[in-house]
Order: structure tokens, then sequence, then C-alpha cells
């Protein structure tokens, strides 16, 4: 069944990245004719529409958007750190990674900026985790949760919940993931929100539902991965969706 997805899967690429176009060409057009101190935030804009379908066409405007604001510390500077830190967890570079969580790190510091450096934190912990330094990621972790409730957001705190889950499940404790990954799940539906950290949840938790090797097990991790695949169609996040439809292939 797999390979009879392929054609589709295509299709619905083209058709997905076509529907940007309009988008994109506002947004080129705009940097054309704008300040070059608005430029980090259009190319940032880029950036975000290329990286789902296109990631390598996405780092080009991301380096002119660091170009650009060379020497600046706003939020579009930070931002563009961040979404380096992103691209280059898609591409698996540990060692660009610490370079760029190294830059980001003096540059949040030169600017006092608490969310940013929160957000540093959760990156941090997400390289310990690829690089099998669990202790050390959940040492990140449980400091992020010391963090007073009324200077903790539920996006945060799901974030949180969900790195605690994915430390977890890479060791193999499937019940202390599933019970973490359940309580994102929670506070999605208590805010109604809806991103990335819910869809790979739903995707974990599918893996997790599978390895029972029940009927019941096998029948929810396929409920999940259907979950999955209808957030990340209503977000328009299309590269994930073709990794569900290999998913469900599978099923």
């Amino acid at each position: 069944m797999k390979y009879f997805l392929v054609p589709f899967l295509f299709f619905m690429s083209c058709f997905a990245f076509g529907q940007n176009r309009q988008k994109i060409d506002s947004l080129i057009k705009s940097l054309n004719t704008e300040k070059t101190i608005d430029s980090a935030y259009y190319n940032n804009q880029l950036f975000d529409i290329y990286f789902y379908e296109i990631p390598d066409s996405a780092n080009y405007y991301l380096d002119k958007a660091i170009k650009h604001s060379q020497g600046n510390k706003s939020k579009n500077t930070i931002k563009s750190y961040f979404k380096k830190i992103d691209y280059f967890f898609y591409k698996i570079n540990t060692d660009s990674l610490h370079f760029f969580s190294k830059q980001l790190s003096s540059l949040i510091d030169s600017v006092a900026d608490k969310s940013s450096y929160r957000k540093l934190l959760l990156a941090k912990s997400k390289i310990a985790i690829n690089e099998n330094k669990f202790e050390q990621s959940d040492s990140i972790l449980e400091n992020l949760l010391k963090i007073k409730k009324n200077d903790i957001n539920w996006q945060l705190l799901a974030k949180i919940f969900y790195l605690k889950g994915l430390t977890h499940y890479k060791q193999k404790e499937d019940d202390n993931s599933t019970l973490f990954l359940n309580k994102v799940d929670s506070l999605y539906a208590h805010y109604n929100g809806m991103d990335e950290v819910l869809i790979n949840t739903n995707v974990y938790r599918s893996s997790l539902s599978r390895t029972t090797f029940t009927k019941e097990g096998v029948e929810r991790a396929g409920q999940y991965l259907e979950e999955a695949l209808s957030i990340s169609k209503t977000i328009k996040l299309t590269r994930l969706e073709y990794i569900i439809y290999f998913r469900l292939a599978d099923q």
C-alpha cells in the first residue's frame, strides 16, 4: 500500500505548495520595497512557508534574515536563531545545533529576555535527548518545572511534559512516557490548542499503543494517527501529513 501512496503524496505536495505561492510573491515584493531593517521579519516569514515543503530553500531565507540583522538585538533576530536550531534539528546536525545554541545564548543574555531563555533551555533539553544524555535533559526540564505557576504559560508547560515523555520513550520507559504525553494532550484539550507538539505527541502515543500488541492497543494507535493527521491538515503542516500517511499505511 505504501507504494500506491507515493504519486498521491507528490500531488498533494505540489497542490499545497501552490496554495502558498501568492503569499510568497507578496513577501518577496515586500523584501524588495521595504527598508532593510524589516527584511529579517519577511525572511523569517518565508522560512516558515518553505520549512515544511523545501527545507533547504527555507534555510536560504533564514541566512538572509540573520545577515540583515547582524548587530541588531531585536525579537526578529532571536526568532531567526531559534528557527536555525529548528532547521538543524531537521538536518540532524549536532555540531551546528551546539554552535547556534551558544550564539543564541549570548544574544539572549545581552537582552535579558526570560521567555527566550526558557525556550532556549527547551532546545538544549532536546539536543541532550538526541545525544542520549537523558540525565542532562531531565535536569533541565525539572528546573523548568520549578518556575512559579504564574510565570509559566500552558504552552511552555506542554512542551516540558512533551520532552519529559520523549525522554522516557527513548529509554523504553513506556508507562512514564504515556503519563507525560497524556498530560500534554490534556493541556491542549483544555485550552483548545493545536500545533506541532500535539501532532508529535499523538504520533508517539500511537507508537506506544502499538507495542501493547493487543487489538485495543492497535486500534487506539490508528486513532491517534488519524487525530494527528486531522490536526496537520487543519493547521496546514503538509510535511507532517506525509509522514503520518506513511505510518497509517503500516497500520
